[in-house]
């Protein structure tokens, strides 16, 4: 999946993930979309780390996951390398790994708080890793205050 890129990362910014006005100019795609929403509650999950450090919150991905109805919507192509080309080629997983690795992030203590686990850079299954040292935006404060402030505008408007 392409690295979420923004211009400077503000909450004005990221409010307009949530609310849709980004994709606006017909730059919707379902990656970009998916990329951006991901980085923007991995971002989230990491403020909540660090406001309330007597709790745990950890943001990780299953990784490419066969068996489950995730690609039934996309074009046939792509549900077809989805079901049967990827797992051939050993590029993606079963159910049962994708499901372990989630259950890595609540039961594994070597995990740590606030961190975004998943596969290493241009992979797209193995062992997980933090992803702030792939991509270092993640572990930036700011950046963390700044998708809490975005989500809570959209909080605020969808229900005051």
């Amino acid at each position: 999946m392409k690295r979420p890129s923004f211009v400077s990362t503000s909450a004005d910014e990221l409010a307009t993930v949530i609310d849709g006005r980004y994709f606006a100019d017909g730059k919707a795609d379902f990656n970009l979309a998916f990329g951006q929403a991901k980085y923007i509650g991995a971002l989230w999950m990491a403020y909540l780390a660090r406001q309330y450090p007597n709790l745990r919150f950890i943001t990780v991905s299953p990784g490419a996951t066969t068996g489950t109805p995730a690609s039934s919507g996309v074009a046939l192509p792509v549900r077809v390398a989805a079901k049967y080309v990827m797992p051939t080629l050993g590029i993606s997983h079963r159910l049962d790994k994708g499901a372990k690795r989630l259950v890595d992030g609540v039961t594994d203590p070597t995990l740590s708080s606030g961190v975004f686990y998943a596969s290493a850079a241009n992979k797209l299954k193995g062992p997980l890793v933090n992803q702030a040292d792939i991509f270092p935006d993640l572990a930036n404060p700011s950046f963390q205050d700044h998708a809490n402030e975005a989500i809570h505008r959209f909080i605020t408007k969808t229900f005051a």
